[in-house]
């Protein structure tokens, strides 16, 4: 079953959460720091042991955080060569960017210090490497190999009014920037990818201060494909899924000023249909999909403002968007999960 890691906007730091039979949930979250705030999380295997390990970026300037998983109660940190003063963290992307066999962090700074890039040995240690971006503030980052030389390139939010970048990955570490027909202004807040127009391609999906756009991943120039998605107020968390499950995608977001949390279906030639509003009342920074009951549908987790952790348990038998939704057993206001 999928589990949750959650990082509290309260200065009530990290917590884990286990999914179990039936739709329930028990804490793990044993060595985990009881404060500080978090934004980006990642889950992933960073020491090639099975179990799933914890990248979390600070948003207190406290850099960026790696917890081993030794036991399903016990984390130890292991963040030696990643920030640990003076960098506010927005989003942390997972990847092995040097195809090494060992993960890596791509991490975006809400304080002026760009875009960074860290290299992992597979046991928990990291070395900077050669940064696309040492300055500007950015937020929502993603990775994909647009330009089809075997590297994950990468587009990056700016939340200081730069629109978005694009930094070609021309060989290990070595990124171009430029020479793209992404927006170059405007605030942007996160990122997701999906196939859009059914082009074998990865598109790229962008909540911002007035609205929802899409951008093919044709490169250059990244056409926009927006047709159907809202505009004329800002949107914040947003991630990409496909359910219910079938030949189309689907893209799930919040809104940052009227409160609310909205589905939409891809279609053809890249235009998109309201599919749900599931929720009309709080706002959703930071969501997440996988399917945590094991029921053949992935299902939506929801960081709230407000407090908590909100599910939307989706139903695999049905055709139509059908859910149940319950909450994870934490009360502080949540960032990200």
């Amino acid at each position: 079953m999928e589990d949750i890691a959650a990082g509290s906007s309260d200065n009530l730091g990290l917590k884990v959460f286990l999914a179990g039979s039936g739709r329930t949930w028990s804490e793990a979250s044993g060595n985990l720091p009881a404060g500080g705030n978090f934004n980006g999380i990642a889950l992933k295997d960073v020491n090639h042991d099975g179990r799933l390990d914890i990248i979390a970026g600070s948003s207190d300037g406290a850099g960026i955080r790696v917890y081993l998983r030794s036991d399903e109660n016990l984390w130890t940190e292991s963040s030696s060569g990643l920030p640990s003063a003076d960098f506010v963290c927005n989003e942390v992307l997972v990847a092995d960017f040097n195809r090494d066999g060992n993960l890596d962090i791509a991490a975006t700074s809400g304080d002026d210090h760009g875009l960074r890039i860290y290299t992992g040995n597979g046991a928990g240690a990291w070395t900077e490497q050669t940064a696309p971006a040492t300055t500007g503030s950015w937020t929502g980052i993603a990775a994909w190999d647009w330009t089809g030389n075997g590297c994950l390139d990468f587009i990056a939010a700016s939340q200081s009014e730069q629109g978005l970048g694009f930094w070609r990955h021309g060989a290990f570490f070595n990124y171009v920037f430029g020479d793209f027909e992404l927006p170059r202004v405007g605030s942007f807040q996160q990122l997701a990818l999906t196939d859009a127009n059914f082009d074998g391609r990865q598109d790229v999906v962008a909540t911002f201060q007035m609205g929802v756009r899409a951008f093919s991943g044709i490169e250059p120039p990244f056409p926009e494909i927006s047709t159907g998605l809202p505009s004329g107020q800002a949107f914040a968390g947003l991630v990409a899924g496909n359910q219910p499950r079938d030949a189309q995608p689907d893209i799930f977001f919040s809104s940052g000023e009227n409160p609310g949390l909205f589905g939409f279906k891809g279609l053809v030639r890249g235009a998109w249909l309201l599919q749900e509003d599931f929720q009309s009342t709080g706002t959703f920074p930071g969501l997440a999909m996988a399917d945590s009951d094991r029921d053949g549908a992935s299902d939506l987790a929801g960081a709230s403002h407000k407090g908590g952790i909100q599910i939307y348990y989706f139903e695999p038998t049905h055709v139509d968007v059908d859910y149940t939704s319950g909450t994870a057993p934490v009360k502080p206001a949540v960032s990200d999960v």
